[in-house]
């Protein structure tokens, strides 16, 4: 029975990298046309953009890969943080770079520093989940004592 334990974390942090990347995906082949009225303020707000899309995406690719509950529970063994962390950058950069490739054949333009500020955020979002899971970790222990 033990082994059965489902980690919703895991789960949850799942299915939103999906719907971001899905997200990721959809906005970035749309026609330049066809984004409307979606005008950047300041330069390279655009970046800015690009950096918060990947971010969230890394926050919850990382969300996915760690799992929360307690060792005797995990019915297999865990990825180690250096692996989890170079897999989260390799998923950034080829949804990244994908994008960018694909980008010209929608009427968009193909620019690196695009692909720079996705792998940017991307890294800055795994870093972001770090203190949300030591802090679910803390309030875990906090609950068993």
């Amino acid at each position: 029975m033990k082994n059965k334990s489902v980690d919703c974390l895991s789960m949850i942090g799942g299915i939103l990298s999906v719907v971001v990347g899905i997200t990721i995906v959809i906005l970035s082949l749309l026609p330049s046309g066809d984004l409307g009225d979606l005008r950047f303020t300041f330069a390279h707000a655009d970046k800015l953009a690009h950096a918060l899309a990947y971010a969230a995406f890394g926050f919850f690719l990382h969300l996915a890969l760690v799992p929360t509950v307690p060792k005797e529970n995990r019915p297999c063994k865990t990825m180690a943080p250096f692996w989890r962390f170079i897999l989260v950058l390799t998923a950034g950069f080829l949804l990244g770079a994908l994008m960018e490739l694909l980008q010209p054949v929608f009427e968009r333009g193909l620019e690196l520093a695009d692909l720079i500020a996705d792998v940017l955020g991307t890294v800055a979002g795994y870093f972001a989940a770090i203190p949300c899971l030591r802090a679910l970790a803390w309030w875990r222990k906090r609950g068993q004592s």
